[in-house]
């Protein structure tokens, strides 16, 4: 196995929102195949969530740089695929087809790219030499790629390192230029912006009135999505790939888009026509979860679930949910990031909290295939458990939930270790491996599984992990009204194949911090 720098940092919350900063309010979408090879759409519930979940990531520390098996695209479409050797800095491509062919130089094109693994790099001389000039007395190595992110109509969104950590690049596709957009440095974002969004007047009001961060990307992307495919009346298209299913094929999906004046709907469906969700914004701005929102089960179309959102002080909500088909209603109100449930009721419209907000509801789980035991005192969700085959409550919120002991002190000493299968490296797999883990009432691990895994061998290397006993002796038990406590946590354990070290951040962006270009996965993982 290959020698590898782990790096091992605590992930607060175990919800990846989807839209804006406020997690208690986002249900994203997600889309996996489990281990029989079924379809799950869901979405994930931050109320059924420990408030701790354990991030490690797997990046090779091998010098030289290994040789992957990779594909260059050259502009023209073409595209050629052998063992690459990566040279930044002349510009070159060390490729050798296979075993029996003598190595060969290709010099990067401009627009060429190479795929790694499920992101592109871009190379895009042609910018980098406009602002060469500026660097070189900086004595800065000047990088030669961009990192493909997104696109829409007009332009191709890139991000660079040039000029921090985030910032970003804007191939204009009907002058085929390319645009620096400085997100680190608001006044010269602004200027670029103005000359650069002129056909979405929206936008530039929001930036102008700083309603929409003008370093929040993904959002001001999604907006500009929107928008084209408001105007287009065509649905836009989603893809879950790699990095989501842990599937060799792609799961598709798309939304189509509508707008009423300042607000935003999309109804969300599978390529076969079953809706998945529906989401209906208030603000013309869609960062922000105020609005409506309805999910249904994709095989029969039954609402699952479905709430409002009024992001007014304090924020007052409707919330009804819908197990296995059934309604259960409820109203919560958000005050200051707390949520407080004004009523629960059965399907029957029974009140199942007492005038003081206090009682208990079951709902069933359909991954894991048990009823949770949900308990409410003084309209808060103080619990959530289900009851194992020994009969003992076993927990996925409690009044302190399991974490993490010492964690620089396992940052470094996990260097030592090496868990990455040398076979799946070199075919150049990399992905996300999803272990349930079950911590008894000291905190240590007695039992462990893969609930979504890539091949079998970094399925084992995953759970290898926390047979380890020194990775046992670093859970700190969950406690529930002053006792320890029974509790299950999920932790994704991510495989990297690339060398340089990536350092992840609970953030909605999971680009901010990723100076690297290294493939990147949200920092938490959604409950389904």
């Amino acid at each position: 196995m290959h020698k590898l720098l782990f790096s091992l940092t605590l992930a607060l919350g175990a919800i990846s929102p989807l839209f804006g900063q406020s997690p208690q309010l986002q249900t994203p979408l997600g889309a996996f195949l489990d281990l029989n090879g079924q379809l799950i759409h869901g979405h994930a519930d931050l109320d059924l969530a420990p408030a701790d979940v354990l991030l490690i990531s797997f990046n090779s520390q091998i010098t030289p740089l290994p040789k992957y098996t990779d594909t260059y695209y050259r502009p023209d479409g073409s595209s050629v695929k052998g063992e690459i050797l990566y040279t930044y800095g002349s510009g070159m491509i060390s490729l050798k087809k296979d075993e029996k062919s003598k190595k060969e130089k290709i010099k990067h094109e401009v627009g060429g790219a190479v795929k790694r693994g499920v992101d592109s790099l871009v190379v895009a001389d042609a910018f980098f030499h406009w602002v060469k000039q500026g660097w070189e007395k900086k004595n800065i190595p000047l990088p030669r790629m961009l990192l493909h992110v997104a696109d829409t109509e007009a332009f191709s969104f890139f991000k660079t390192t040039h000029r921090g950590i985030n910032n970003y690049v804007v191939y204009v596709k009907q002058t085929k230029m390319f645009v620096d957009l400085p997100v680190s440095f608001f006044k010269e974002f602004k200027e670029v912006a103005a000359a650069l969004f002129t056909d979405y007047p929206d936008l530039l009001e929001l930036l102008q009135k700083k309603e929409l961060p003008h370093d929040d990307m993904p959002q001001l992307i999604r907006f500009i999505q929107y928008t084209d495919a408001f105007r287009s009346q065509k649905p836009l298209t989603y893809t879950a790939d790699l990095k989501l299913t842990n599937a060799p094929s792609q799961i598709a999906y798309t939304a189509q888009v509508q707008r009423y004046e300042d607000q935003w709907r999309l109804d969300f469906s599978t390529p076969s026509g079953e809706k998945l969700f529906t989401e209906h914004y208030l603000y013309a701005k869609p960062q922000l979860k105020h609005g409506d929102f309805v999910w249904y089960y994709p095989a029969s179309g039954i609402k699952r679930r479905e709430y409002s959102v009024n992001l007014g002080e304090p924020s007052k909500s409707q919330y009804y949910y819908h197990p296995n088909g059934e309604l259960q209603y409820g109203t919560l109100l958000s005050d200051k990031n707390k949520t407080l449930y004004l009523q629960v009721q059965s399907p029957d419209g029974q009140s199942l909290v007492d005038g003081k907000g206090t009682g208990t509801e079951q709902v069933y789980d359909q991954v894991i295939g048990r009823t949770l035991v949900r308990e409410f005192q003084e309209r808060k969700l103080t619990a959530s458990y289900y009851i194992d085959e020994q009969g003992r409550k076993v927990y996925q919120l409690a009044d302190h939930n399991a974490s993490v002991k010492q964690l620089k002190l396992i940052n470094k000493t996990l260097s030592s270790l090496s868990y990455y299968p040398k076979e799946d490296a070199k075919k150049g797999i990399e992905g996300l491996v999803l272990v349930r883990v079950l911590l008894d009432t000291s905190g240590k691990p007695e039992h462990t599984e893969v609930v979504r895994g890539i091949t079998p061998a970094m399925n084992q290397a995953a759970l290898t992990l926390f047979k380890d006993s020194f990775i046992n002796m670093r859970f700190s038990a969950g406690r529930h009204q002053k006792e320890d406590v029974v509790q299950e946590v999920l932790v994704p354990v991510y495989f990297q194949r690339f060398y340089q070290p990536t350092t992840y951040y609970h953030h909605y962006n999971p680009f901010f911090n990723n100076p690297a270009f290294m493939p990147v996965t949200p920092p938490s993982i959604p409950r389904f």
